[in-house]
């Protein structure tokens, strides 16, 4: 592999492989421990990098970060590297347990190599040689557990893991990106006329697709992340195609300092961003004015949907507190249709007071609010205690059976993802 096309974690992991290769050159054992003590403190470096890279990664999959990087694959080269070390000691007289790790011994070691001193030697003068090939095992040991939970934690991303990723990584091309693209749109638009854009576009917008149809291997795989009935990306489907396709875009990154998008995962983005405006300017003024003032209308929906539950925030268990606003956004974005249909026994017709309110009963019921009387907590949202009351008392037996089911079945999911 181009070493300019290597990733970092793919570089420091390859490093440790040649370090551990040297050790089998015929050292004196002073010089073998030195260069021992040097492996492990690289050995605990790359180990940091890479739980720091699995901590990030649990609130947003990566898109290719270290594509190049087979974790199961390394794990394995970890246990040849420890044998290879097992092998140096033996020929120094000294026995390897290579199946030891001890964390009393490995801690002091790791408290030693603090960032502002880890090229002082005499921090590492306390160690006894006896210890040294010890230390190194339990490094390698302790890295090979940190590449085997990143293994298992990519190999199963979940369904809200992956939708929460999706928005953090367009949200990162909406600051980074769109503008440069937009621009290049406005710019090519402004050759022609309205009578000549429509055909323009037409034609620009079977080249796109042609183009973002080569980013897939077949039409099995396009398919999933383009919907031909509706003529528009399927963001549900791309999403999950992206996350567990992630080493085929590139290597791309949202960690500080310097979070960027590589050129083929740009491209996706650029097409999603493009295809929305070439559609737009295809479709009839008199159209496109219906839709915008029914995105007009479901927005300001939402805001009074979210306006009405955030009176009762402050009374959410501390655990669900700094959660509450998402919560709720996932689940108006799931029952949108319902909670904004009012019954045609509601007098308030703005959104489904009866739903929320059946809603926010069974989240009180399953503790994500504090046990408070419900005629109090019927007056935080309506400012006096009305008939509303006896959803928030009945929770979800007063909806209709199906509905019922499948609110409980969403909410079941989203409560006990934060109980584990």
């Amino acid at each position: 592999m181009d070493s300019k096309n290597k990733t970092y974690g793919y570089i420091l992991l390859e490093n440790i492989g040649r370090e551990v290769d040297v050790l089998a050159c015929p050292f004196g054992r002073l010089s073998m421990d030195a260069l021992c003590m040097g492996l492990a403190a690289d050995v605990v470096r790359t180990a940091n990098y890479f739980k720091e890279a699995l901590a990030a990664w649990r609130q947003c999959l990566p898109l290719g970060e270290t594509f190049d990087v087979n974790y199961s694959l390394w794990g394995e080269k970890i246990w040849s590297w420890l044998r290879q070390v097992a092998a140096c000691f033996q020929d120094k007289g000294v026995k390897v347990n290579v199946y030891a790790y001890d964390v009393a011994l490995l801690s002091p070691f790791k408290a030693c190599l603090d960032m502002e001193g880890d090229n002082r030697l005499e921090r590492l003068a306390g160690v006894s040689n006896g210890r040294v090939s010890m230390i190194l095992v339990c490094a390698l040991r302790e890295l090979n557990e940190t590449l085997m939970a990143i293994s298992e934690f990519l190999a199963e991303p979940t369904e809200k893991l992956i939708t929460r990723s999706f928005a953090r990584w367009m949200e990162f091309y909406a600051q980074e990106y769109k503008d440069t693209m937009e621009h290049k749109y406005e710019l090519w638009k402004l050759q022609y006329t309205p009578r000549v854009l429509r055909r323009r576009v037409k034609e620009r917008m079977a080249r796109e697709k042609k183009a973002f149809r080569s980013l897939f291997v077949d039409d099995d795989e396009f398919d999933q992340v383009f919907d031909a009935e509706r003529d528009a990306v399927d963001e549900d489907g791309l999403s999950r195609f992206l996350f567990t396709h992630s080493d085929r875009f590139g290597s791309s990154s949202l960690r500080q300092p310097m979070p960027f998008m590589c050129p083929d995962l740009r491209r996706v983005f650029d097409f999603m961003a493009l295809w929305r405006w070439l559609s737009a300017d295809l479709t009839p003024e008199t159209a496109r004015r219906k839709e915008d003032a029914a995105a007009g209308q479901a927005d300001a929906q939402e805001k009074a949907v979210m306006a009405y539950v955030e009176k009762v925030c402050h009374l959410a268990s501390d655990i669900w507190k700094p959660r509450h606003h998402d919560l709720w956004r996932k689940i108006y974005k799931a029952f949108r249709k319902e909670i904004c249909r009012a019954g045609s026994h509601e007098k308030f017709k703005d959104f489904s007071k009866k739903t929320v309110c059946c809603i926010l009963g069974h989240l009180k019921q399953r503790g994500v609010y504090e046990d408070v009387d419900n005629t109090a907590f019927t007056r935080q949202l309506e400012d006096c205690n009305n008939g509303l009351r006896k959803y928030i008392n009945n929770g979800l037996v007063e909806l209709e059976e199906s509905l019922r089911v499948n609110v409980k079945r969403v909410l079941d999911l989203e409560l006990a993802a934060v109980a584990r």
